[in-house]
């Protein structure tokens, strides 16, 4: 039997990358592995500028809310307190930590918080791996 997934998403073009954000929520690993089973990766996040195109993809889209949250493509889980993208295993130079983070060897992977109490209201987080939030698939 094949199990067939139906992605809803919003779709927002840049330069030379689409990003999409599938119409529900999973933990990190099943973010991971519906965004590879499309042909795409979980964003990664390398520069200011790819920061910003993914702040203005989530203020478009349906998804934008005063407080959200949604799963990106790093983590530590291949050693603790070295994050790296796992689409390329490359290590995470360019960061958008948000303040005192990251904070817990109990939290691997990244979410990207917009709340707008915080100082950088689109700053990163480490957090629980089983949590389900919403996530960003990009084409690259």
């Amino acid at each position: 039997m094949k199990l067939i997934v139906l992605l809803s998403t919003l779709v927002f073009l840049t330069n030379a990358s689409k990003f999409t954000i599938p119409s529900f929520m999973a933990n990190w690993h099943k973010a991971h592995e519906l965004c590879s089973s499309t042909g795409q990766q979980l964003v990664t996040i390398d520069s200011t500028k790819k920061q910003a195109e993914v702040h203005a993809f989530i203020k478009s889209s349906g998804e934008f809310r005063p407080k959200c949250r949604f799963w990106i493509g790093a983590s530590d889980l291949a050693t603790q307190n070295t994050y790296s993208w796992v689409h390329t295993g490359r290590l995470v130079t360019f960061t958008n930590w948000a303040e005192s983070e990251p904070n817990s060897s109990a939290e691997r992977c990244v979410e990207l918080i917009h709340d707008y109490t915080w100082t950088n209201p689109f700053g990163w987080n480490d957090n629980n791996c089983a949590f389900q939030f919403r996530f960003i698939c990009e084409t690259v």
